[in-house]
């Protein structure tokens, strides 16, 4: 990779998935900079064409829980797509895990070791203001592996690497979109201040050298259409296996943080839903939403 750290370009990006015969229908947005790129997704007209939108910089960039997404310019990756919907809302069941696993197999090459699970010492979001102090990585601790963390978090060596943010677009009309917002921390350095205050880290630490964003968006794309194809089609049952070798809480004690309740319990993978399984004093019980923390 080029130690120049590149902007973003929209005809650089499209000559990527040109040459690797992308054939779909679509529009690729490339801005200097936005509020949020779910935002400028979900404010776009209803069309037939995926909508895809990647910027520089977010100035309101948000996750999961209201939580802010710290997005500071010219770094990283902070692209969302908009995809019609023609099923149920209830076939989203899984959505982030497939999501996060077409993340995980973009990476790969990035990684230069096929990706296997690892438990984790920290679970919370990737947000300002949240979690605790990050550390440096002793460099004889650097597996070349990645995990997620369910539902929507990419981690790499203990340390959070990017989100996933899944919304809605659902007007007057009948017509139905998902916006899928990913994050992924890729020339960041821990030599700049920031203000996040868990454990992070980006693929600048991970590969040893910048990382030409638009390669990696168009790689990202290419992926996150071919598994949600598969998704759309058959759901997130044969996605169960691969997810569940890659997931961070497996065999985990953990507490799950509901709207009106807390549970604890051991993590024991997802079913073939992508719903949580909790092992608790009462039995088994499947979890779909929550905040996950050890």
């Amino acid at each position: 990779m080029s130690n120049t750290r590149l902007l973003l370009d929209k005809k650089n990006i499209e000559i990527h998935l040109s040459k690797s015969h992308f054939q779909q229908n679509y529009q690729l947005h490339c801005l200097r900079s936005v509020n949020s790129t779910n935002q400028y997704l979900l404010e776009l007209p209803h069309s037939p064409a995926i909508q895809y939108c990647i910027a520089e910089e977010q100035t309101n960039g948000r996750g999961r829980l209201g939580r802010s997404w710290h997005s500071p310019f010219g770094e990283n990756i902070y692209l969302s797509g908009r995809w019609p919907w023609k099923k149920p809302l209830s076939a989203l069941s899984g959505l982030s895990l497939v999501i996060g696993l077409a993340i995980a197999e973009t990476l790969k090459p990035y990684l230069k070791k096929e990706i296997t699970s690892r438990p984790l010492s920290t679970t919370r979001g990737l947000s300002a203001g949240s979690g605790d102090a990050h550390r440096r990585l002793d460099p004889a601790d650097k597996p070349r592996v990645v995990g997620i963390k369910w539902p929507n978090d990419i981690f790499w060596c203990q340390q959070k690497l990017g989100g996933i943010l899944i919304e809605i677009k659902q007007d007057n009309t009948e017509e139905i979109a998902i916006v899928i917002g990913i994050g992924l921390n890729i020339n960041s350095s821990k030599n700049q201040s920031t203000p996040i205050e868990q454990p992070w880290c980006s693929l600048l630490e991970i590969y040893g050298s910048l990382i030409d964003r638009n390669q990696l968006t168009a790689e990202l794309i290419i992926q996150l259409n071919h598994f949600l194809q598969q998704f759309v089609v058959h759901g997130f049952k044969p996605f169960q296996a691969a997810w569940n070798r890659i997931d961070c809480l497996k065999d985990q004690p953990i507490t799950i943080q509901q709207a009106s309740m807390t549970r604890q319990g051991i993590a024991r993978g997802v079913d073939d839903k992508g719903l949580l399984r909790l092992e608790t004093a009462e039995g088994m019980l499947m979890i779909g939403s929550g905040e996950a923390s050890r």
